[in-house]
């Protein structure tokens, strides 16, 4: 069974998005035909778990600890629906060997939410 969290990097950080600030991020090895997925994580406080808010420019590259059953494939895009800064103490709880991430299998929800009525 894979962990529960998965470690990614910070990509760019907008401060002034449309719906309040976000970052987007890459994992390792999260990829399809185009080449790295990116992910989107709004800074609004039900997603962002930490007290800590990256500042465009200065956290730009850092670690960030997403969970895997919170991960979606939208309309526009994957976003994280949980998120907060990684830590080395964060290492126990990642795989060792980090394999290459394979999304059907080990992100369980990256298919689109169905729909339901």
């Amino acid at each position: 069974m894979s962990p529960p969290y998965v470690r990614a990097k910070i990509g760019f950080i907008n401060e002034n998005g449309k719906h309040g600030p976000y970052i987007v991020c890459y994992i390792e090895g999260f990829r399809d035909f185009r080449g790295t997925i990116p992910i989107t994580i709004s800074l609004k406080s039900d997603v962002w778990q930490d007290k800590f808010i990256p500042q465009k420019r200065r956290d730009e590259g850092m670690d960030i600890l997403l969970r895997r059953d919170l991960i979606f494939r939208k309309k526009k895009g994957w976003r994280a629906m949980w998120a907060l800064m990684y830590r080395p103490e964060d290492k126990s709880l990642l795989v060792h060997s980090h394999p290459k991430i394979n999304i059907e299998n080990t992100i369980p929800c990256c298919q689109s939410r169905a729909k339901t009525s």
